[in-house]
């Protein structure tokens, strides 16, 4: 596309049109050349396949409230900031997701763009639809209002395989319960986490989806007790585990004035230090390989 004028509105409409090159009139030959030979290198003939090779992170939510995205978000900046690698988060949590929200980011293409261009859905193409976080991640938001494009399995699928091309990690926010969207990403090689919060509804729903979906033990799951608070629990620890049918691999604290704080500020938790910031660290640090940090021990003074 050219034209004389570069409004961002009409650099969307055309994106979303499917062009690929945008030139402001009056246009250089050498500009054109150059155009022309960035259009060749993507002819599907001449770029050898790329393997998706990227480290696949799915959160599921046992049901709608657990804090599924919000650990997700948080999950992907700490993984971008302590792996010192690429790592993108997508969010098919559809139709409402929101965790583009979470990171304070405003995206002008979204999920919804991609899943109505999977024909033409590729490195290039995806570059176009990512924002970027100042941590590094790159992040494929929801569309920011309700939107009729539908998530299949097949979409969910060749949508995570072209973000596994270009990213080392590549983390999902498939929403709650088991839709299409984590039903595809269900690869054997991925890590799933399933947050759920310790209540009968929810521990109900976590042992359904354990059952159904992770009794083979692939893909690897990772259970994760969100506003995890002990002394308010109302249930023994035992009974926990039992309903889960497995013991919880992480237990995310119970701090809501920081994480309302974080959620009305735009500011992702884990970049302040704090409980719940430590835990997700700690999540993000094993995915990618590293020790644990050593907790900060209390410095001993005559003074008190």
């Amino acid at each position: 596309m050219y034209s004389a004028h570069s409004e961002p509105e009409l650099l969307v409409r055309c994106m979303r049109s499917g062009a690929r090159e945008f030139l402001s009139h009056p246009i250089a030959a050498s500009t054109i050349a150059e155009a022309m030979v960035r259009a060749s290198v993507r002819r599907p003939a001449a770029r050898a396949a790329r393997k998706a090779s990227g480290k696949l992170l799915v959160f599921i939510g046992a049901k709608g409230g657990s804090g599924a995205t919000t650990v997700a978000a948080n999950f992907a900046v700490a993984l971008a900031q302590e792996s010192g690698r690429t790592a993108a988060l997508v969010d098919l949590n559809l139709p409402l997701g929101n965790a583009a929200i979470e990171l304070g980011l405003t995206a002008q293409l979204s999920v919804a763009d991609a899943l109505q261009n999977l024909n033409r859905l590729d490195s290039n193409f995806l570059s176009t639809l990512l924002v970027r976080h100042n941590s590094g991640l790159a992040v494929l938001a929801a569309p920011d209002r309700h939107h009729p494009a539908r998530m299949t399995e097949e979409a969910a699928e060749r949508l995570a395989g072209v973000v596994r091309q270009d990213f080392d990690y590549v983390v999902v926010d498939a929403g709650s319960g088991v839709g299409p969207a984590a039903r595809a990403l269900l690869d054997p090689a991925a890590c799933v986490y399933l947050v759920t919060q310790v209540s009968i509804a929810e521990l109900r729903n976590s042992n359904r989806i354990v059952s159904e979906f992770f009794s083979s033990g692939r893909p690897q799951l990772e259970i994760v007790l969100n506003r995890y608070s002990p002394k308010a629990l109302g249930i023994e620890e035992e009974a926990v585990t039992k309903a889960l049918t497995t013991p919880a691999k992480w237990r995310v604290p119970s701090d809501y004035d920081a994480a309302r704080q974080a959620q009305n500020t735009a500011t992702p938790l884990v970049l302040q230090d704090s409980p719940i910031a430590r835990v997700i660290r700690q999540m993000a640090r094993t995915a990618c390989g590293l020790p644990p940090t050593a907790d900060k021990k209390k410095k001993f003074s005559l003074f008190g």
